[in-house]
């Protein structure tokens, strides 16, 4: 099997530049990293697109809650994925192909939350195979 490719949506305002070099970094699976300036500007077609595109997972990281910049950006996006699953469901992708992780910047930490996501979605990935879409 080839290398899983994973899509990640994440929030300028959660993610540190640690972060963005440990997934540039890693080795097992073929990322891309979008950053929006606020979660809450994703949209359910840009994760439907990133499927349709060949994706085999897309991580959504948004900041905690009570912590969005955009005061209710994080809940936006949680409405959208769970609407996101319902499509994934309903055309056999399966919604355990999409993650939502809320997280914040922090370089102190031992393992990055962005790399925890990653490794969380490649185990998932492997699981239940590649995206039939490719």
């Amino acid at each position: 099997m080839k290398k899983p490719e994973i899509v990640i949506f994440c929030c300028y305002n959660c993610t540190s530049s640690e972060d963005v070099d440990s997934i540039e970094r890693h080795e097992a699976a073929d990322i891309r990293l979008i950053k929006l300036p606020c979660s809450g500007r994703l949209e359910v077609l840009h994760i439907l697109e990133a499927f349709e595109t060949g994706s085999d997972g897309v991580i959504v990281l948004t900041c905690l809650d009570g912590k969005c910049q955009s005061l209710v950006g994080n809940k936006r996006a949680k409405n959208r994925l769970e609407l996101a699953k319902k499509y994934l469901d309903e055309i056999g992708l399966g919604q355990g192909r999409l993650l939502m992780k809320q997280t914040f910047s922090s370089a102190s930490e031992d393992k990055q939350p962005l790399t925890e996501a990653v490794d969380e979605m490649i185990g998932r990935v492997g699981e239940m195979g590649q995206n039939p879409l490719q």
